[in-house]
């Protein structure tokens, strides 16, 4: 109502800017990304015209709309627009103001999603470099959350874990201030140390999450990144009925598919396809797989988001492998494979276990001296990475 009274009767009054940010920032809370969206734009759309001279919350609206565009599956709009948003903080409030390290974090996650590896490592090297190790604050304990979910995607778990674990002593007080974020900064730290198949130290990480006061109006368990992050750990232990388990309470995301593009739909039905492969019942892997590729294909321009794309096509290969139909599960595993190697380091645990898949399915089509090459470089992966959990030591 008070943004339809700015329109009607004041279009070019200074607080016609701020009223459509607040309504942006109600959308975006409830994560209505595409109306989000919407309003920041309009809010930017009529920045001059009003004459605000906020250039603060300019430079935000421009970040927080490609938040929301990244949200939605447009990945290149919410590059372009970040890029934009974040010049304005930085002329306005600093390169290395909160505000400004914050809406970095931001676009770092961004351009991780999109396959920007050397930009976002720089990215981080720089946010790190002027983070308070002293005295830490949500925006650096948020960047270091965002900094160990890249490296565990990267496979690179021993890192990860260096990044988090300075935030330990400083966990529930900075938790607080964000509940999901204390709760994805334990089951980060679990999910590392159970790739290093360290299963005690997981468990310990696991149950900091219940350290952090109930204030925020989801529970942990019903949060879609400790969905995904506690089935894995769970599937790494062995016992895929309590993984399949995890991926219940709450929203029943894996079968409902929104309008519009939803990460964690395509991100937890790659876990209940990878569940299914453990479990031997490749149908459903493969039906799972194929939700996910859909939702890819059809939501959103999967170029832009190769590292979902590649662990679809790794699981997918997966459950065709298993299914008995080695053709096209070389076809999945190559892409996997190649993707793999553009986006995660050298030793990644994830592409080793991809090449073993990828070596099996070229066997089975009589490809010895190809399959051989691939256990070959797998061999030489796990050779660099000798601690790791059980989930990833096939051949």
């Amino acid at each position: 109502e008070a943004l339809t009274l700015y329109e009607s009767r004041y279009p070019n009054h200074p607080e016609h800017f701020d009223a459509a940010i607040v309504i942006a920032q109600l959308h975006r809370s409830q994560g209505q990304w595409s109306y989000a969206d919407i309003y920041f734009r309009r809010a930017i759309a009529m920045f001059e015209r009003v004459g605000s001279k906020d250039f603060v919350n300019l430079g935000a609206a421009y970040s927080w709309a490609a938040f929301c565009a990244a949200r939605d599956g447009r990945m290149d709009a919410a590059l372009n627009n970040f890029a934009t948003g974040i010049g304005v903080l930085e002329k306005h409030t600093g390169a290395t103001s909160l505000m400004t390290r914050f809406h970095r974090g931001l676009y770092a996650q961004s351009l991780h999603a999109a396959g920007r590896r050397q930009e976002v490592h720089a990215l981080f090297a720089q946010l790190d470099a002027v983070a308070n190790k002293d005295k830490p604050n949500p925006t650096d304990f948020n960047n270091a959350i965002y900094h160990a979910a890249l490296l565990i995607d990267e496979g690179q778990p021993q890192k990860a874990i260096a990044v988090l674990e300075p935030f330990a002593p400083h966990h529930v007080a900075l938790g607080k201030a964000f509940y999901p974020s204390g709760v994805r900064w334990a089951t980060l730290l679990a999910k590392a140390h159970a790739m290093q198949g360290d299963a005690l130290a997981a468990q310990l990480a696991l149950k900091r999450v219940a350290d952090l006061p109930q204030l925020y109006s989801t529970p942990a368990a019903e949060l879609v990144d400790y969905k995904a992050d506690v089935s894995w750990i769970r599937l790494a232990g062995g016992d895929t009925e309590a993984a399949l388990a995890v991926l219940r309470p709450g929203e029943d995301t894996i079968n409902t598919s929104l309008d519009g593009f939803n990460f964690g739909y395509v991100q937890l039905n790659i876990r209940a396809a990878e569940i299914a492969v453990r479990a031997a019942n490749f149908g459903e892997a493969l039906k799972r797989a194929n939700l996910a590729q859909r939702h890819l294909a059809e939501r959103t321009n999967a170029t832009m988001m190769p590292h979902l794309a590649a662990a679809t096509h790794k699981v997918r290969g997966d459950a065709l492998l298993g299914s008995g139909n080695a053709a096209e599960a070389v076809a999945a595993l190559d892409a996997a494979v190649e993707l793999m190697r553009s986006l995660q380091d050298p030793t990644s645990p994830w592409l080793a276990d991809t090449l073993v898949s990828a070596a099996k399915a070229q066997r089975k089509l009589g490809q010895t001296e190809r399959a051989n090459a691939l256990q070959a470089e797998a061999r030489r992966i796990y050779r660099r990475q000798p601690k790791l959990g059980g989930l990833f030591n096939r051949i």
